[in-house]
């Protein structure tokens, strides 16, 4: 009995997490040593707070740990919030189980896990600052799984294509031919994504595809992605709604065209300057004629062995 005792003691010291022995009212009959370290205090002073010593009094969760506790005989994984002996409020990980051969006593196991929460936490605000970036850019990202065709995605890659990051979820490749893209746009990146496979290279397209059934533009940058032994396992990349570009785009098009219109049915002659100082210069129609020269000729200002001089500089 007595070896039996020593065993025990033994191993409740030197367990590297941190271990109390409580009975149901809350005190605390012992602390290893890791527990002492964790909270700053000596074992006296753990046993002379008690288990609401220690908590954070903010801290609600535990009854219900403690009701589970009750009825299962255990409970696991809990986070709870405990105060050091410093002040310090510290996220730990908590696993509890009753002695089977003695129900008025159990075990608390408390790990520290303010490292890992911490990380957490960054990661999340990271997540938040990429989804925001985003959101203002029109860019999604997506990470695409060869072997299952499954595809992972942020929620601007969903909002992108019309579909509620809350309630859907993104298609597998294939199941976005007539649902993101139309068949034929569908087989031109099917074809960019089996030829960046083939080379090891990844593709910049511009492509037409499906927001509720409605044509948008987007910009597809991808990269192969390849496992540890070199083998190819994917892609990633990202989606960039370019609609108002190519609206934008295609107004100044429709402008210059309506320009180059007016300039070839206006009766006098004119001359276009492309650069500042006048080192390339094109005429219209009329300005042509006038001076003998084809149409779409370049002038210039200077020599330029590329043009017909017409124009003196100043002096």
């Amino acid at each position: 009995m007595r070896e039996s005792e020593a065993m025990f003691r033994s191993l409740f010291n030197n367990n590297l997490d941190a271990v109390f022995l409580t009975i149901p009212d809350g005190r605390i009959l012992a602390a290893n040593s890791a527990a002492c370290s964790i909270f700053g205090m000596s074992e006296e002073e753990i046993i002379s707070l008690g288990r609401k010593g220690l908590l954070d009094p903010h801290e609600s969760k535990h009854h219900a740990a403690l009701e589970e506790r009750e009825k299962e005989g255990r409970f696991a994984g809990v986070k709870l919030y405990h105060i050091r002996k410093n002040g310090q409020r510290f996220p730990a990980e908590v696993d509890s189980f009753i002695l089977p051969d003695d129900p008025q006593r159990s075990f608390v196991i408390p790990r520290d896990i303010s490292e890992r929460t911490h990380a957490e936490e960054m990661l999340r605000a990271r997540e938040l600052e990429l989804g925001e970036a985003q959101r203002l850019a029109h860019i999604g990202s997506w990470h695409w799984v060869a072997q299952t065709d499954s595809i992972t995605g942020t929620d601007e890659l969903l909002k992108i294509y019309g579909f509620d990051p809350l309630t859907q979820t993104i298609p597998n490749f294939k199941d976005q031919r007539g649902l993101w893209y139309s068949p034929e746009e569908w087989n031109r990146l099917d074809a960019a994504a089996q030829e960046s496979a083939r080379t090891g290279k990844g593709a910049v397209l511009e492509e037409q595809a499906l927001h509720n059934g409605q044509r948008i533009w987007i910009q597809a940058r991808s990269e192969v992605v390849y496992d540890t032994e070199g083998k190819f396992i994917g892609m990633r990349g990202t989606v960039q709604d370019i609609t108002e570009r190519k609206r934008i785009e295609e107004e100044l098009r429709q402008r210059a065209e309506e320009l180059e219109r007016l300039l070839e049915t206006v009766p006098v002659a004119v001359w276009v300057a492309h650069d500042p100082h006048s080192l390339t210069i094109t005429g219209n129609r009329m300005a042509n004629e006038f001076y003998g020269i084809k149409a779409g000729e370049k002038v210039s200002a200077t020599t330029q062995p590329e043009s017909s001089r017409f124009f003196a500089p100043d002096g």
